[in-house]
């Protein structure tokens, strides 16, 4: 539904076309955008007199003027009394010849005129009249023929007297007249007309004077005094010691004492001392605010100010426009920005402050967003510089910009990048992407994924990595972990130090878990002691002070250079040793070679045991113990754990037992458990060959030496025949020799570790 008001007519010169001027509103508001006009003038009968067409004429927030061309005959038209039919739609590319879409506005608007004989603008005769006060026109076209003197007592009271003061009453027009000394009128206002329309109005109410200029349509309601309206049409002051300066439709309503509107367009104030310095459809209703311009703005706090800017979608002006909502608060321009919280009190987040942008918030007191879109700034002294979507929501918080960032910790800091999160009270994160600081002065300079979650933990950059030891420093890298209290990762790739005071210089797959324990680069490098140190490849600085160098010789699966003793340099340099330059040596060196050692295992040591049936029984035959179980039980075995020193080197597993039964095969393998998850896997196995009668070695191949981790897993030897018999699995050992069974004599283990051969 489309309308028109606060329409005007006026004939242009020459005098072939009319000026029309009006406010056009549609179902949302003001109108914009281009719009058909259409002119029916019809006569009292409604008869269709002439259609006129104006296309595309451009309306800007309702308001709308458009000259058209009637013609030479508009004179003799305006002549007669006739009526204004206004017809209009949204242009949508049609021509005037195409009348579809057209709505007509209601009510037609008469076209009146001033009475008959005032309607030419200059009458050269009149030739009707005869006598003038009973004087013929021939007397009164001599001068001469008036004589004598008119007293002033004959004179009206409205006669104006040369050098007196005078008092007019009614309407009064003055032409060419310099006038000094007061003009009163104690009846009513003074009012100044031009052509029979009021130009000015001097009005006084309580002793003070109220100053209308401008339209007719321009009010000072009662009991306003001391007010004033510059100029403009339809614009009203309901307050007393207010302004308007000019515009159109601008209001200061009874609660706006002393405040001022300084044109503009349909901009209301509202509260005492509020201003309005122009644009359309501000509105200002918290005391001594201010809007300085722009559309739809709003300031319903005391002191607050907008200085520009408008809504940042048209299709929902009144939803997207700039508000400040708690005391003090300041939006510079922009669209949709708002300073406050819009809850509660006008003080619980006042001095909040948006410079610019887009969809920003500064709900926080003291808070501020400088620009960019969809920030937000949440928190008492909270800050956004820009960007998008960022989030300061700790006390004293700050991001400086970027995008999908947070600050959620007391002063905690975000100078850059997307996806971070400091969470920490006085955390930061320089830039990069994905970063979290969740420590209290926990810093991720920038990088990648990465975490510094320890209490002034520090993560230089690279990818993945994690500082979450109290004080931990991790430089950089990817995938390293600093998890030890004051442990140290310059860089490299899947190293961890996680210690109180471990280091890890760099390198790949290093482990420094000793308190006080360093790892020099390198791969696959630990030192797990306390003050230990381990560099090179696949060292293992086992023991308390222990200082291990391996070199690259032997790369082979479990093959490594591990400590055998506390506060042991054990060195394993296939290129030999060099020295050079006088070196002062105090104490003794001792080269180590590897010592080779055998070890017994006795049939004593050999344990039942079985996934399935755990409790076999153990009972002793005619030839000594022996292991039955009942007839269809699988997977009986015997397990012996293996009990050699730690970072001991096996080199060879050898079993004796006795076959008497050629249908039977024996099943040899090592196994590995890992601790403390228990996780079970078979390093080496063999199945032996059946053969009757026969004493006989069964040795596991082992393609490289096992090294014993005794800290991290757990080995035994598990024996397993592969054939039950008709009353179940039968396994004899302990000695003696009997027919159909498989007897277990011993096993032998040679291992190797550092130190003189014996």
């Amino acid at each position: 539904m489309a309308s028109c008001s606060g329409a005007a007519l006026a004939i242009d010169s020459p005098a072939d076309a009319f000026t029309y001027q009006g406010i056009l509103n549609d179902a949302t508001g003001p109108a914009s955008g281009p719009h058909d006009l259409f002119f029916t003038l019809l006569d009292g009968n409604g008869s269709i007199i002439r259609t006129l067409c104006a296309d595309n004429v451009p309306v800007v927030a309702g308001q709308f003027s458009v000259q058209v061309q009637v013609g030479p005959d508009l004179p003799s038209l305006m002549r007669e009394a006739y009526w204004l039919r206004i017809s209009v739609r949204p242009d949508a590319g049609l021509d005037c010849g195409d009348a579809t879409g057209l709505q007509d506005l209601a009510p037609e608007q008469a076209l009146t005129s001033a009475p008959r004989a005032a309607r030419a603008t200059q009458a050269d005769s009149a030739a009707n009249a005869n006598t003038l006060a009973g004087l013929s026109p021939a007397q009164l076209t001599n001068a001469g023929n008036l004589t004598g003197t008119l007293p002033d007592a004959a004179l009206s009271v409205n006669v104006p007297r040369l050098n007196a003061p005078n008092i007019f009453g009614g309407t009064n027009a003055f032409a060419g007249i310099q006038m000094s000394g007061p003009i009163d009128n104690p009846t009513g206002p003074l009012q100044l007309r031009s052509n029979g329309t009021r130009g000015l109005m001097i009005d006084f109410r309580s002793g003070h004077p109220n100053i209308i200029a401008g339209s007719s349509s321009n009010v000072i309601l009662s009991p306003a005094y001391a007010a004033a309206i510059g100029g403009g049409m339809n614009n009203s002051i309901g307050a007393s010691w207010a302004n308007i300066g000019g515009g159109s439709s601008n209001t200061v309503n009874t609660a706006g004492d002393s405040a001022t509107i300084g044109g503009g367009s349909q901009n209301q104030a509202q509260a005492f001392h509020a201003t309005i310095a122009g644009g359309y459809f501000n509105t200002v209703s918290g005391s001594s605010a201010v809007v300085g311009g722009g559309a739809l703005n709003s300031v319903t706090a005391n002191f607050g100010t907008i200085a520009g800017g408008s809504s940042s979608d048209l299709l929902d002006s009144f939803n997207t426009n700039n508000r400040v909502t708690d005391d003090y608060g300041f939006v510079g321009g922009g669209g949709n920005n708002r300073a406050g919280d819009s809850v509660g009190s006008t003080q619980d987040a006042w001095y909040a402050t948006v410079g610019a942008g887009r969809d920003n918030r500064a709900t926080g007191v003291f808070s501020s967003v400088l620009g960019g879109s969809g920030n937000r700034a949440s928190s008492q002294y909270s800050s956004v510089g820009g960007g998008v979507n960022n989030r300061a929501s700790g006390g004293f918080s700050t991001i400086a910009g970027g995008s999908e960032n947070a600050a959620s910790g007391f002063v905690a800091t975000v100078s850059g990048g997307d996806f971070h999160l400091a969470s920490g009270d006085r955390s930061f994160i320089g830039g990069g992407n994905g970063n979290i600081a969740s420590g209290a002065g926990s810093a991720i300079a920038s990088g990648f994924s990465n975490r510094s979650q320890g209490f002034v933990s520090f993560v230089g950059g690279g990818d993945g990595n994690i500082a979450s030891g109290d004080r931990s420093v991790l430089g950089g890298g990817y995938s390293n972990q600093a998890t030890g209290p004051f442990s140290t990762m310059s860089g490299g790739i899947y190293n961890q130090a996680t210690a109180y005071g471990s280091t890890v210089v760099g390198g790949d797959a290093n482990l420094a878990s000793g308190d006080w324990s360093s790892v020099l680069g390198g791969i696959d490098n630990q030192a797990t002691a306390i003050g230990s140190f381990a560099g090179g490849t696949r060292a293992r600085a086992l023991h308390e002070g222990a200082f291990v160098w391996s070199d690259r010789s032997d790369l082979s699966a479990g093959v490594y250079t591990t400590s055998t003793a506390a506060n042991q340099v054990t060195v394993r340099a296939a290129g030999g040793v060099r020295v050079i330059g006088n070196v002062g040596v105090t104490g003794n060196i001792n080269f180590a070679t590897p010592r080779i050692t055998y070890r017994m295992y006795s049939v004593g040591e050999f344990l039942p045991g079985t996934r399935n049936s755990p409790d076999v029984p153990v009972r002793t035959g005619f030839y000594g113990q022996i292991i039955r179980g009942p007839s269809g039980t699988s997977n009986i075995t015997l397990r012996v754990p293996l009990n050699l020193p730690h970072g001991s080197r096996i080199r060879d597993i050898s079993i004796f037992y006795n076959d008497n039964d050629a249908s039977r095969h024996m099943r040899f393998f090592l196994l590995r458990t890992t601790l403390p998850n228990q996780v079970a896997s078979i390093v080496s196995e063999v199945t032996t060959e059946a053969q009757s009668g026969s004493q006989r070695t069964g040795v596991l191949p082992l393609p490289t030496p096992i090294v014993v981790d005794n800290q991290n897993a757990a080995l035994e030897l598990v024996v397993q025949p592969e054939r039950p018999d008709t009353n179940g699995w039968v396994i004899e050992w302990a000695g003696g020799f009997a027919d159909s069974q498989l007897q277990i004599a011993g096993m032998r283990i040679t291992y190797e570790t550092d130190g003189p051969s014996q």
